[in-house]
């Protein structure tokens, strides 16, 4: 029988162990067979009360299993139904749009005979009734969304029509400031296609009203005999593009269906989650049921042991030879593999070894790669603790750590440490305006255009938490953070994410509180009394008007 590794023994080779394989199952066989044969009367006197425990297994098995089966099909049909639900705002043409229609059908088809199975809740039935209803809305919201696509695509494709045909049959070239004008207007026309903001597509409207009034006054510079063809030209190219059902009218009517459409859609998902979770609640009661007959199974198996246990003291010299052979050939290496373990969850760094060629030598070898396998996933978990989970930038956690290695840098090569605490300007009043979930995207590009204008390796940005982030940078002094703010300021500018209520701006700004800390005499600074200098910079810069910067004076 081969024995437990002691330090400084050697490991018996591959080969060996082959030759001197012992299975625990066949040990434990005969050692239980030995001991059926002692208990053979016990379990006659015992065999009536078994009867009762049989048949509280038949009830688990034949009723609370098939059950919970069922139960779990059609939260798998659920799950994939959300999966076909996903594509169906995305669809281009009308062939996309039927091949979705039609799995999405064979889905519900299958949950319809799901819900319509004896096993099935009658209120499932009734949910999914209302869920083909917002279906059948969805879908033709998403017609709506290609018929207007297609009219769209149709006055776009007669306005350039116009064009090449106008300009190629007559002769125009006299007035070289119209002409360029009519090719501005139809290429802004063609760019309306691609806006995807309603008030983006207006504004092109008013650059091409203004464009059209400039073109009728130099229409006038033409020949008497050509001004006719010209005024036409000028008439249809108007009425094409900002007409009743014009590319301008289209493609505002476009993104309201598309809008519409996406809101069906959230809506429907919803709907199909609501379904999903009556199917788990039933099936949350169900295993709930299960739980219970375990646990009468139980009481019963522990009243029979105890029965058993009254006639056990027969056996007694019978089960001391055979625990004196467990001892002696398992039970002292299992004590040295929980030995082991024990030493590994205290922290000691020790391989889990031991010799044998059996289950025992299996388990420590499994449990080795578990470890492995456990320290890696907590290595992920520890990355993913230093992540806000909205914006996907460093939380307050990782800044904590960042903070204190920048400054302890600084103080090892005496350089400078600029801290900036930046602050959403009226970013509640965005909230009511705009709701909750634009908030959140709002804060994502936010953090996205902070991440951009880093330029260093070494530059980090935090989320501070709400709308506040923290911007942390090595070896930059004060004129150097006075730029990066001003670079930040500009930047919010140029991207211009919409903020109706704001009272400074049409988009949304920053305020932003600068800290600049230079080593003196061996002091690295505090992180924590630098984020008050910064916290009390920022509020500087809000009382100074917003969407600007104020720098901390150090004492």
């Amino acid at each position: 029988m081969p024995s437990v590794v002691k330090p400084g023994e050697t490991v018996t080779s591959t080969k060996q162990n082959k030759r001197t394989r012992f299975l625990l199952t066949k040990v434990f066989s005969v050692a239980l067979i030995c001991v059926i044969g002692v208990f053979v009367a016990v379990t006659l006197l015992s065999f009536s009360r078994l009867i009762d425990f049989r048949t509280t297994l038949s009830d688990i098995t034949e009723k609370s299993v098939p059950n919970l089966v069922f139960s779990g099909r059609i939260f798998n049909q659920v799950n994939t139904l959300i999966y076909l639900t996903e594509g169906l705002s995305k669809p281009n043409s009308e062939a996309a749009l039927w091949q979705i229609e039609r799995n999405i059908n064979t889905q519900m088809d299958k949950l319809q005979e799901l819900a319509n199975a004896e096993l099935a809740d009658p209120y499932l039935s009734v949910q999914l009734e209302a869920l083909k209803i917002e279906f059948f809305e969805l879908k033709a919201l998403i017609r709506d969304k290609l018929e207007v696509q297609k009219l769209l695509q149709v006055r776009l494709d007669n306005v350039y029509q116009l064009y090449d045909r106008t300009l190629t049959k007559h002769d125009l070239s006299d007035n070289a400031d119209w002409s360029l004008l009519i090719a501005n207007t139809v290429a802004m026309a063609g760019k309306v296609t691609s806006m995807t903001r309603i008030y983006e597509v207006r504004q092109a409207a008013a650059r091409i009203k203004e464009n059209m009034a400039t073109i009728i006054i130099q229409s006038q510079n033409f020949a008497p005999s050509k001004r006719p063809l010209v005024q036409q030209l000028n008439n249809s190219l108007e009425f094409m593009i900002l007409g009743k059902d014009g590319v301008i009218e289209l493609r505002i009517e476009q993104l309201r269906t598309e809008g519409r459409a996406r809101g069906r859609g959230n809506f429907v998902r919803n709907l199909i989650l609501d379904y999903a979770n009556l199917a788990e609640y039933h099936s949350y009661e169900i295993n709930e049921s299960v739980l219970t007959q375990a646990e009468d199974t139980t009481t019963k198996v522990n009243e029979q042991i105890r029965f058993i246990a009254l006639v056990s003291v027969v056996a007694l010299l019978f089960l001391l030879s055979v625990v004196v052979f467990l001892q002696t050939k398992f039970i002292r290496r299992l004590k040295l593999l929980d030995r082991l373990v024990r030493h590994h969850l205290e922290g000691k760094k020790t391989d889990i070894t031991v010799t044998g060629n059996d289950e025992i030598s299996d388990i420590a070898n499994t449990f080795n790669s578990f470890v492995t396998k456990i320290e890696h996933q907590n290595e992920i978990l520890q990355n993913l603790s230093l992540t806000d989970g909205l914006t996907g930038i460093a939380n307050r956690r990782s800044l904590d750590e960042r903070l204190l290695h920048t400054l302890n840098t600084g103080l090892r090569h005496s350089w400078p440490t600029t801290i900036m605490l930046l602050d959403v300007d009226y970013f509640k009043k965005y909230n009511d305006k705009y709701g909750h979930a634009k908030g959140d995207d709002c804060l994502i590009e936010v953090a996205a255009i902070l991440t951009a204008e880093m330029q260093r390796e070494n530059d980090f940005v935090a989320r501070y938490g709400g709308e506040e982030f923290v911007c942390v940078l090595d070896d930059t002094g004060s004129a150097g953070a006075h730029k990066v703010a001003e670079k930040i300021i500009a930047a919010m500018a140029k991207h211009k994410l919409p903020h109706g209520d704001s009272e400074v701006a049409g988009h949304v700004t920053l305020s932003i509180g600068v800290v600049t800390y230079y080593p003196v005499h061996g002091n690295r600074g505090e992180p924590l009394e630098l984020l008050q200098k910064a916290d009390k910079a920022l509020y500087a810069a809000k009382n100074k008007g917003r969407n600007t910067y104020v720098t901390a004076a150090l004492n």
